[in-house]
């Protein structure tokens, strides 16, 4: 701590010596010096090269602080109404750590890997990989960062060195702790984006230069920390510091906005704060497994849980008299017969409804279109057929029963029960100890798609349950 005061004054000192401080500047600088030379140096360097670009940036409003269990995040340094602007990032801080400057500087400088990188994207999509289409900016960002942070003289130095080392997602973990992800989207999902990576590392990098493991740090840097762009074109894709310290809540405290005409990001209050209050803001209406993948923590709220239910769909016997209509009507009615379903809670109705759509046409029989039996009317073509509603009651009931049992075969693939899991979570709260923060993750990945499935299951033992009655009258 002494070494930090001695560290704030000879910055006083020497901003003094050019005319350029302030009282706020200064009280930014003291509370980042609080937390660690690192963040000291940030700060001082957000100040001066905002300066030396003739960039206002107001930090009156906030401040650099640690907070448990959550690490550095942003606080407010006084009173706060609501739809108050507390943040403004000005375009020469961003724009040097943005997707359209890394490829700028790529094609003036080695033209022929920008080229040979389209031409990976090109080849991999032609073998079936979804590369998306941001393969070449994730890419050439990422390299960007690796090869600013190797430079010593770098001015984003200051930036760099604040990012984080290590991250706690699933794509670092051993065999140990992945193995606590089994039966989970995140496990498949972690398992494919180490595939892809691995393949894109060795068809754009040719194995030399940089490392996998290098490699897998800058694009999680891009991941973790990046505005995406989603909210339209006109939103860069880039890291933006200082803005990137806000951490997450299903119930943000402020929201942001791109000003394309000022090319600055615009952070807002939602509600009041007093001094010392954490801003949050929303990485978007994420489930645990998107949470758990790219930023390394889970949440307690899981009305975003979701749960990808890939059953082995029967096939539809050749000897089936309905055969040729059902493979029809799968393909041309039935939307992604072949893909899976993914179910949340906050859709679950609708999700329902697309799993009953399904499994409908699987088990047609020709006595669902007989006079008495159909529910759609006299004699209907199987075309006719609207598959969102119930076709008949023996097809009703049938049609539950075999969802009944892909959801049970499904939950039946985690090697621990929802109530084995919850045990654990009682236990840990009585020695925290024992329950590490990332086998927590695990557990909330776990719990929440066991808990979307059994909502689901009694849903469906209900339909079966009425239905099944029904066909007895």
């Amino acid at each position: 701590m002494k070494s930090n005061r001695i560290l704030a004054q000879f910055a006083r000192r020497t901003w003094s010596s050019v005319g350029w401080e302030s009282s706020t500047q200064l009280a930014f600088v003291d509370a980042a010096q609080s937390i660690g030379a690192l963040q000291g140096n940030f700060a001082r360097w957000l100040v001066e090269h905002t300066a030396k670009n003739d960039d206002d940036i107001d930090l009156s409003k906030v401040r650099m602080a640690k907070f448990p269990f959550m690490g550095h995040g942003l606080a407010a340094a006084c009173p706060l109404s609501a739809g108050e602007v507390v943040l403004e990032i000005p375009h020469s801080l961003w724009f040097p750590l943005s997707a359209r400057y890394a490829q700028q500087v790529a094609e003036l400088k080695v033209p022929q890997f920008v080229s040979h990188l389209k031409q990976v994207q090109e080849h991999l999509s032609c073998w079936g990989v979804d590369t998306g289409p941001k393969l070449d900016q994730h890419v050439l960002l990422g390299l960007h960062i690796l090869f600013e942070f190797a430079e010593d003289n770098s001015f984003l130095q200051p930036y760099l060195q604040m990012l984080p080392l290590r991250f706690e997602t699933p794509i670092f973990w051993d065999a140990r702790r992945r193995q606590e992800l089994q039966g989970t989207k995140a496990a498949k999902a972690t398992e494919d984006f180490e595939s892809f990576t691995r393949a894109v590392h060795q068809s754009v990098l040719r194995g030399g230069g940089i490392s996998y493991p290098l490699f897998v740090w800058s694009l999680s840097v891009i991941l973790s920390r990046a505005v995406s762009g989603k909210h339209g074109s006109l939103y860069p894709y880039t890291l933006v510091p200082l803005f990137d310290l806000l951490n997450h809540s299903p119930r943000p405290t402020c929201f942001h906005n791109f000003d394309p005409h000022r090319q600055v990001f615009v952070v807002k209050t939602l509600q009041d704060h007093n001094p010392g209050d954490q801003l949050f803001i929303s990485y978007g209406d994420a489930s645990n497994e998107k949470l758990l993948r790219l930023y390394g923590f889970t949440s307690p709220n899981l009305m975003h849980e979701v749960c990808e239910l890939s059953p082995r769909w029967p096939e539809v016997d050749e000897d089936d008299p309905m055969h040729t209509t059902k493979l029809l009507l799968l393909r041309e009615c039935v939307l992604g017969y072949d893909g899976p379903i993914s179910i949340s809670l906050s859709k679950k109705k609708s999700d329902l409804a697309d799993m009953m759509q399904r499994i409908r046409v699987l088990q047609l029989k020709p006595e669902d279109l007989e006079p008495g039996h159909c529910l759609q009317g006299m004699n209907p073509s199987p075309e006719d057929l609207d598959f969102f509603q119930p076709v008949s009651s023996r097809n009703e009931a049938s049609s539950a029963l075999a969802l009944s049992n892909m959801i049970q075969e499904r939950l039946n693939s985690y090697a621990t029960s929802l109530e084995e899991d919850q045990n654990m979570i009682m236990q840990a709260t009585v020695n925290p100890e024992k329950l590490p923060a990332w086998k927590l993750c695990a557990l909330d990945c776990r719990m929440g798609e066991k808990l979307v499935l059994q909502q689901v299951l009694k849903d469906v033992k209900i339909i079966h349950s009425y239905w099944t009655e029904q066909l007895h009258k």
